[in-house]
């Protein structure tokens, strides 16, 4: 199975991956992802829009299954055993350019779709002693309030960077530290954390 990324916002997906994009005969992804490209499917695609992804063994033979993002960034690239991935421009990219951070500074933590934010906060908090910042992919009821109180806690003083609808016109960066944490007001977003 080919698994494409089709990048974090509109206009973020690579030349290659328009291309197989554009040659695909049937594809699969959720409405965002399938939104994020419409404008690449060919007439006479099959489209499935996928909202739980549990199955993916069960689509056709041929289907290119697409993913948010980076699929290999807490994405379907490394959920679909074999396939063949083609990347997108992820969101810790985006946030990156926007924050000025090299990326070879960040540690990347998941929080996305796993209801336990406790190993996520407790990753972010060691990397940050260890003197990395954390690139931290948040699910939308992940608590930025709680993570501030465990970086308090421990005495760790650092920035806390939310990031909102990374590469859409809504985009919002705000700035805070562990005794005044950042609030987010969207769905989509994540938090980079340690010292800049």
């Amino acid at each position: 199975m080919m698994v494409i990324g089709v990048g974090c916002a509109p206009g973020l997906v690579t030349v290659q991956a328009m291309k197989a994009i554009r040659n695909a005969k049937r594809l699969a992804g959720s409405h965002r992802a399938l939104e994020l490209v419409a404008e690449y499917i060919s007439e006479g695609c099959e489209v499935t829009y996928l909202t739980a992804f549990a199955h993916l063994g069960s689509l056709p033979e041929g289907t290119v299954l697409l993913s948010t993002g980076d699929p290999m960034l807490a994405g379907l690239g490394c959920t679909v055993p074999d396939a063949q991935v083609l990347p997108g421009i992820s969101s810790m990219q985006l946030a990156s350019a926007r924050l000025g951070i090299p990326e070879e500074r960040l540690s990347v933590v998941s929080a996305h779709g796993r209801p336990d934010q406790a190993s996520a906060i407790e990753r972010s908090v060691e990397e940050v002693e260890r003197g990395r910042a954390v690139f931290l992919v948040a699910d939308p009821g992940f608590s930025v309030d709680r993570l501030a109180a465990v970086l308090m806690a421990k005495g760790i003083d650092c920035r806390i960077a939310l990031c909102e609808a990374l590469g859409y016109p809504e985009e919002r960066i705000v700035f805070g530290d562990p005794s005044h944490p950042p609030s987010p007001q969207a769905q989509m977003f994540v938090v980079i954390v340690g010292s800049w």
